[in-house]
């Protein structure tokens, strides 16, 4: 994903929480927030957009679909 979005200009996280909702934190396998990662200060919160999401849930599939869906 380094080669696609500019380091310069978007973060690849890896396993990071974005705040989407008040009730709603997930933590996507990746996410692709804009922003360099040298810009992000420590001081925010997580991100509340994202121009990619990425979950994979081979295992996880069913729990997935059925509990974590509400």
């Amino acid at each position: 994903l380094q080669l696609v979005f500019d380091p310069l200009h978007y973060w690849v996280r890896n396993q990071a929480s974005l705040d989407l909702s008040p009730l709603s934190v997930p933590d996507p396998d990746v996410a692709v927030v804009i922003g360099s990662k040298r810009t992000w200060m420590p001081s925010r919160k997580n991100p509340i957009t994202a121009v990619l999401i990425v979950e994979v849930s081979e295992t996880t599939l069913w729990e997935d679909r059925t509990r974590k869906a509400s």
